[in-house]
């Protein structure tokens, strides 16, 4: 109970709402991260590595996810009066605002869909970025690694066919190909974005964990699967 609370506090209901003390956050990110977990699924950060450009940008950019797929989820919360993270993710919403009572199942069906399509949203350009870095396109990703190969290719938009076949090798639990040891390295840092108590934003009392499992729980446990069997 002390890990799932996390610093949070409760509401009237019992349920784990997103506000808590920052420094019981700290406490509760700092026992729950398993940097394990990260090495496992392949991510390493070698000051040494002529990789390393990359790398700040790929962790650059999990966090820029993470923190615009939090933006989007509180607005969402704070629209229909939910306090509760779970509450959304399960889409069993115990308590609506008196103002969404007569409609509440009109409601509880705008909340579903409002955040299937904030994870749709998201794991889009999840499958976006595993394309630029197996393609090579540094650049799409901005800061210094833009300047590591004068033949870094600019491509913003990745066809809906080509994100399918990326989703399509990702569903293949024996994959040993490029596109799933990317995918897997890539959720090792949305992982770290949302649980790493040195990533925390500072001052903020606002704390949610579901980023990294709406968005890639699926290419987590097949990043852990590769590593289990060796092919990773």
């Amino acid at each position: 109970d002390k890990d799932a609370m996390a610093g949070r506090y409760r509401d009237r209901n019992g349920q784990i709402i997103m506000q808590g003390n920052e420094e019981k956050i700290l406490r509760a990110k700092k026992s729950l991260f398993d940097p394990s977990l990260v090495h496992r699924l392949g991510w390493s950060m070698d000051g040494k590595s002529q990789d390393y450009d990359l790398h700040r940008c790929l962790l650059d950019f999990a966090l820029e996810q993470r923190n615009d797929f939090e933006d989007e989820l509180v607005e969402l919360m704070n629209q229909y009066h939910i306090k509760s993270e779970g509450e959304v993710v399960t889409g069993c919403v115990l308590e609506y605002h008196k103002l969404h009572q007569r409609k509440r199942y009109d409601a509880s069906e705008q909340v579903k869909m409002r955040f299937r399509a904030i994870v749709r949203r998201y794991r889009d350009e999840f499958l976006t970025a595993v394309f630029h870095v197996v393609q090579g396109n540094i650049a799409y990703f901005g800061g210094e690694a833009t300047a590591l190969s004068s033949e870094d290719i600019f491509v913003e938009d990745v066809s809906v066919e080509e994100l399918d076949r990326i989703e399509d090798a990702l569903a293949d639990l024996t994959s040993q190909s490029t596109i799933a040891r990317v995918a897997s390295r890539i959720a090792a840092l949305y992982y770290m974005a949302s649980y790493s108590p040195e990533l925390h934003r500072e001052g903020d009392r606002t704390v949610l964990f579901s980023f990294p499992w709406v968005v890639t729980s699926d290419v987590i446990h097949l990043g852990l699967q590769l590593k289990l069997n060796g092919k990773n």
